[in-house]
């Protein structure tokens, strides 16, 4: 059984029909029709849509558009304070660093397949973009459009006389890379096994001068009542929970029963039994998540094949192309030219 399918609040959409509209001629209900979400849906309603359709239509819309970089465009014209609670509270951090915390503890709330991870050290602040195994739609106008609308928001609130260090990108390089160095700078890094912007940790203590301490408060209170609600449903996610450690663990330790089970606070047994409830086991699990992984190495990166091998666990190449051919019929190497031909040409 997959993982729940992971959602992401309409509000999402906020400025896109604008922008395809007045600058591509493109018309979004079409785009959302053909991705499978209600043509007539409302940036502004209190609904959340498949993630996987969201990631697929930022794509459909850069296709049709023609425009690379489209995740770029969209985070200029997403509007301020278009995530509602969320991003009211962000707007009113009173610092940079309270600013990332609180995207990093909440995000959840805007969307529950991925993660932001804050980690500070030596001088240097490191916030990186984890998404969920069930995220397995094509993703590099998603983390476009997510790792420019985090850049814009905070040189417009908390002053814009910095760059990033330097700006990983989970995916091979586009042709309008140069349009990626106005917003992220020179240091640009693609091909990377996780996205992730870098900044010197003197810049977290940038303040903003706009920011109302009393409605943060305020809002930090709200937000922390619906994210613990939110934690409190996840628990007995046990599969999710499983799938997240698999993730985790691939590319640096070994993956086993035991393990996850320690990871969970439950005996090898008892997650045995909690597994079986949803009609998997964890050697499946280990198989999904892999294959899901391999999908997006494959597809949207130019990593060598050996590297995607060690990354999804595997000790050599030639047990990554065995454990390919039973997922795809055939070796990494053709499934891979085969998803860089056009959809016409890709055959059954």
């Amino acid at each position: 059984m997959p993982a729940s399918e992971p959602r992401i609040q309409a509000n999402m959409l906020a400025g896109l029909e604008s922008l395809l509209s007045s600058k591509y001629a493109l018309n979004l209900p079409q785009l959302l029709n053909e991705c499978g979400i209600d043509p007539n849906l409302q940036p502004d309603a209190a609904v959340a849509i498949p993630l996987n359709s969201f990631s697929r239509l930022l794509e459909l819309a850069a296709m049709r558009s023609g425009d690379e970089c489209f995740g770029l465009g969209f985070a200029h014209a997403f509007p301020r304070g278009g995530m509602h609670v969320l991003g009211f509270l962000i707007l009113n951090a009173p610092d940079l660093r309270t600013c990332l915390e609180c995207l990093a503890r909440y995000v959840h709330l805007q969307c529950d397949g991925v993660d932001f991870h804050l980690a500070i050290d030596d001088g240097v602040a490191r916030l990186a973009i984890e998404c969920g195994p069930a995220f397995v739609a094509p993703r590099k106008q998603f983390l476009e459009f997510v790792m420019s609308l985090t850049v814009v928001r905070l040189a417009n609130e908390f002053g814009d006389d910095w760059v990033p260090l330097r700006a990983d990108f989970e995916y091979r390089e586009p042709g309008c890379a140069g349009d990626y160095e106005i917003l992220f700078g020179r240091h640009l890094n693609f091909d990377a096994p996780q996205t992730a912007l870098w900044l010197r940790s003197e810049v977290l203590k940038s303040r903003s001068e706009d920011a109302d301490e009393t409605l943060f408060a305020m809002l930090k209170g709200v937000v922390e009542r619906e994210i613990a609600s939110l934690e409190q449903e996840n628990k007995q996610g046990v599969v999710w929970a499983v799938d997240e450690y698999i993730v985790s663990s691939l590319a640096i330790r070994a993956v086993s029963l035991e393990n996850a089970a320690s990871n969970l606070k439950l005996t090898a047994r008892q997650l045995q039994l909690e597994l079986k409830k949803q009609n998997t086991t964890f050697e499946d699990e280990v198989g999904r998540v892999r294959r899901s992984l391999a999908e997006r190495y494959m597809r949207d990166s130019n990593m060598p094949l050996t590297e995607i091998a060690l990354l999804l666990g595997f000790s050599e190449l030639s047990a990554f192309t065995r454990a390919a051919r039973l997922w795809f019929g055939m070796p990494p190497s053709q499934w891979r030219q085969q998803q860089r031909l056009p959809a016409s040409a890709r055959g059954p």
